[in-house]
């Protein structure tokens, strides 16, 4: 509790320290736009490449009565190092461990099946809300949430206030931790709602959270009310104890909202950040009076740098209405920056919103804004887009999700759908595809009356660049008759589908040298289609007649070579098993090594051989003295 502050040492920090503030947090300064470009996706289809998606927060076999009988909504997933996948969602099903709050239930597949939810968001004397959860995973699998809570406990200020918490599990002791606040302390100065946090990690396992909130009587929001956006780290483990003002400064420029913050960190631990926001800019270059995405960056050694307009700007400023949630993405390989947002501007691509995107090399210089899900005369897309997410892979492809209102009775009907394309130089895109459901529209038949929405996709990569989305849908099983995911018309469920492609198997090569006299066995294989790692698996039978029943894999490894060593004489069989987020593939052929070794050590021979010579030298030696005396 030592870290905590009261609230008049909080008001005695900021105004000794606001000089130093001040000049550390830069008034928005604007210095380029973004136009708009022609490039759009021309047809819509339905891809078959994706999976059939899968429910995951009510997964088969469907007992009744179900585990889950509720509404589970707000979807997150991350994939670690071992292309486990960690999904993370608020879900209002009661449940006698935790409650009849909302909280946020927790999910891994592992390549064979998903886990059954648990709640990490509880506490035994908790009762508020718990939802809008982020998640990211650090170098060593560790898990790390964050979420807005509106549970009592003693940094709420009001009662029902929401704040940040954060958990981690452990990969080390396979534990999550006891939810903690970061957006608040014991002084309770925070006294607005905190809310839509966003964590990403840096190189060095270090924690960076953005969120947006409404606290009043800090230098950044003394009297105006409106939200701001917050930030917080945690280095080396220990959590900061000072937020920053993100889209604001310690004169209270900024006097309208900043909301839906985005984080994500470059390759040289950068820090980049977007949120929506409604403050005005009528100054020559300014985005005027309607609500734009704002960019800015924190640069090591620089410090925090001004704000800049990206989602439309100048004299010819084709941006005249709202653009909301902003999500951004960094390639792995090049450091671009890659942000889509949604936008409600009306242009060539019609009345209808859209998903926007754009990028740059350096956070100043913004491409144009290219209408992604739609646009033309011809265009498919009729209706609103909403609510997308982006990634980039490291082949360097930008994948992005969306869900959308555009009906097409011949595809998927009427009701709200997930959509993705993908880019390969964020000029050209792929044709949209229809993720949530098939051309028999087998997500929800279009005869109903009901409209059945997918909504809020999220997305992540694996290591074989395979994509893996999740969002919630409404869409019960087909009949409530039989057992299924609904328990009621209209539940929302958390569904999942990828494009990955089952693992190849791998070919084990002869094993040179055999015998082995030293003990050193060197394996060689080919490289298995679509693998993420290998697995290495020795037997003193033959594993194409055993199996590998019983067995473990001595070791893994990305490469597709291994040197096993062995210490004792014998005939050794070797197999290798090629894995990705799917599951393990097919075993290799089975290849066979005899090791020999000599019954004595080396280094005894050394030893006996030096012995052996100093005794010779020592004949001689007294042979010629004997020699000389008889002279």
């Amino acid at each position: 509790m030592s870290h905590y502050r009261n609230s008049t040492l909080i008001l005695l920090f900021f105004f000794l320290m606001s000089p130093f503030l001040a000049c550390l947090v830069t008034p928005p300064t604007i210095t380029n736009h973004s136009e708009i470009s022609n490039n759009f996706l021309e047809v819509q289809t339905w891809d078959s490449e994706f999976q059939d998606w899968y429910c995951i927060s009510n997964p088969p076999p469907y007992p009744s009565p179900s585990p889950n009988d509720d509404d589970s909504w707000m979807a997150r997933i991350a994939i670690d190092s071992l292309d486990v996948l960690h999904v993370v969602w608020s879900d209002r099903t009661d449940d006698p461990s935790w409650g009849v709050d909302d909280e946020i239930l927790y999910s891994q597949f592992n390549g064979t099946s998903w886990s059954t939810p648990i709640a990490i968001s509880h506490n035994a004397s908790w009762s508020g809300t718990s939802d809008q959860p982020s998640i990211a995973i650090d170098s060593q699998d560790n898990i790390h949430v964050v979420w807005s809570d509106g549970s009592n406990h003693l940094w709420q200020n009001p009662p029902g206030e929401t704040d940040i918490l954060y958990s981690i599990y452990s990969a080390t002791s396979g534990t999550w931790s006891a939810p903690i606040c970061i957006s608040d302390d014991m002084s309770q100065w925070n006294t607005g709602d905190s809310k839509i946090p966003f964590i990403a990690i840096d190189s060095n396992d270090d924690l960076h959270v953005v969120w947006h909130d409404a606290t009043l009587g800090q230098p950044w929001n003394i009297l105006n009310g409106d939200t701001e956006i917050l930030y917080i780290n945690q280095i080396n483990g220990v959590w900061g104890t000072t937020v920053i003002p993100i889209s604001d400064d310690l004169t209270d420029i900024n006097t309208a909202a900043s909301e839906f913050p985005s984080i994500a960190v470059d390759g040289n631990d950068n820090l980049h950040i977007v949120w929506e926001d409604e403050h005005d800019n009528l100054t020559p270059g300014g985005w005027g009076t309607d609500q734009e995405i704002l960019y800015r960056n924190f640069t090591v050694g620089s410090g925090w740098q001004p704000i800049y307009g990206l989602s439309g700007l100048g004299v010819n400023n084709w941006n005249n209405d709202l653009s909301r949630f902003p999500i951004i993405a960094i390639d792995p390989n090049t450091d671009v920056l890659h942000v889509v947002w949604q936008d409600d501007s009306n242009g060539i691509w019609g009345p209808d919103i859209e998903i926007f995107y754009s990028n740059s090399t350096n956070g100043a210089i913004w491409t144009n804004a290219t209408a992604l899900s739609g646009i033309g005369v011809n265009t498919w897309n009729n209706d609103h887009s909403y609510g997308p997410w982006i990634t980039v892979d490291n082949l360097s492809i930008i994948h992005v999700v969306w869900h959308d209102d555009t009906n097409s009775l011949s595809e998927w009907g009427d009701d709200r759908e997930i959509f993705y394309s993908n880019s390969t130089n964020g000029v050209t895109w792929l044709n949209a595809t229809c993720l949530s459901d098939q051309p028999d529209y087998s997500n929800m038949p279009n005869t109903q009356p009901t409209f059945w929405g997918s909504e809020e996709p999220c997305i992540a990569y694996d290591s074989t660049n395979f994509v893996h989305i999740v969002w919630w849908d409404e869409s019960p099983n087909t009949t409530l008759l039989v057992p299924g995911w609904s328990d009621f018309i209209g539940e929302l469920e958390i569904f999942y589908t990828t494009d990955y492609l089952p693992v190849g198997i791998p070919v084990l090569q002869s094993i040179i040298p055999n015998p082995s006299t030293n003990g050193a066995i060197n394996l060689n294989w080919t490289p298995a289609a679509n693998a993420a790692y290998y697995k290495i698996y020795r037997h003193t039978q033959n594993i194409t007649i055993s199996g590998l029943g019983g067995l473990t894999p001595i070791a893994t490894t990305r490469s597709t070579t291994y040197t096993d060593t062995m210490g004792t004489n014998g005939k050794y069989y070797y197999a290798i098993v090629a894995h990705n987020v799917g599951g393990d593939g097919s075993t290799s052929n089975c290849k066979s090594v005899d090791v020999e070794l000599s019954q004595i050590p080396w280094w005894i021979w050394i030893i006996i051989i030096s012995i052996l010579l100093l005794i010779l030298i020592l004949l001689i030696y007294n042979r010629r003295k004997k020699k000389k005396k008889q002279a």
